[in-house]
């Protein structure tokens, strides 16, 4: 899934930003303190709404530190903050809330994509070719802090189990070991099968 825009109202230090995406690569660029983060993290909040869906990650919701406080002459909170995102597709959806609602967005805004996402586990059941979403969003932290033990890497993985804590600030690189260590037994195994080396 390929974003086309981002727009964003009274999320942190942004007022307000409507970001058109390039369909390949987007570069964000600025100094310290000017709300890339904020602006990457907006996203992968309201992206989390496709891993969530399929019950592998837990919704997240805005809290009072991402209500934007740009209001000049007082300490009030901006009256909501909206995150929308539309993809190539024309697909758009939001994560809109006010302070009066416990930060939880309105779950109304997201039912195109819902209904996107509940076509494709009904292709997938019908065993039509689908692709999925695919997400990562790494923080600055990005230290693999353990390796799996081998002995544990023999497992099958399932298409979802690439949604699973895509989104997460810390993510955990373990899985990408077993998963790679998975592939490269598999390409052992054919060398050997077909007596190829070069395979």
């Amino acid at each position: 899934m390929k974003l086309k825009s981002v727009l964003i109202e009274n999320f942190r230090a942004i007022e307000k930003i409507q970001l058109p995406l390039h369909p390949q690569l987007t570069v964000l660029v600025g100094e310290n303190g000017t709300g890339k983060t904020s602006f990457l993290d907006a996203i992968s909040m309201v992206l989390g709404e496709i891993p969530s869906y399929f019950k592998l990650q837990k919704r997240r919701f805005f809290d009072d530190n991402d209500l934007t406080n740009h209001l000049k002459s007082s300490i009030e909170s901006a009256p909501y903050v909206r995150v929308q995102l539309e993809n190539m597709a024309g697909l758009t959806w939001h994560y809109e809330s006010q302070p009066s609602q416990k930060n939880e967005p309105q779950l109304n805004s997201l039912t195109e994509l819902h209904k996107y996402l509940e076509q494709m586990i009904n292709d997938l059941n019908e065993s039509k070719i689908v692709e999925i979403p695919v997400l990562a969003y790494y923080g600055m932290n990005r230290d693999t802090l353990t390796i799996p033990n081998e002995s544990q890497f023999d497992r099958e993985f399932h298409r979802f189990d690439a949604l699973k804590n895509a989104l997460n600030v810390t993510p955990d690189f373990g899985t990408l070991f077993e998963w790679f260590f998975g592939q490269e037994n598999l390409e052992h195994r054919e060398k050997f099968e077909r007596k190829d080396l070069d395979y």
